[in-house]
């Protein structure tokens, strides 16, 4: 059984890591959520969401918003692409730190 205590330890360390204006890069596009267009997350950044899209592996992006997943205990991260503006839901584990721990706003 894991330790409760150290799951919230984890969490917080994520929320402090990764947050909102974070530059990141894709670790990997199966952490990927490339269908779920009705999350309520995702309205405000419809138009930029593209259904089916994965995100490239190494690209660098920007973490522009996060929330709850709608039904699970997760955290869903929406980025934009630095150079197109799409953006893409990702799940913590497919989002790895750049080199530049830059807040990009």
């Amino acid at each position: 059984m894991i330790n409760n205590n150290i799951l919230e330890i984890d969490e917080i360390l994520d929320t402090q890591r990764f947050s909102v204006g974070k530059k990141v890069r894709i670790a990997s596009g199966d952490s990927c959520y490339p269908t779920y267009s009705d999350w309520s997350g995702i309205q405000e950044y419809k138009d930029r969401f593209i259904k089916g899209s994965l995100p490239e592996k190494g690209e660098e992006y920007r973490i522009i918003k996060i929330a709850m997943h709608d039904w699970f205990h997760e955290r869903i991260y929406v980025v934009e692409h630095i150079a197109t503006k799409q953006v893409f839901m990702m799940s913590r584990l497919g989002l790895h730190m750049t080199s530049e721990d830059t807040l990009l706003v």
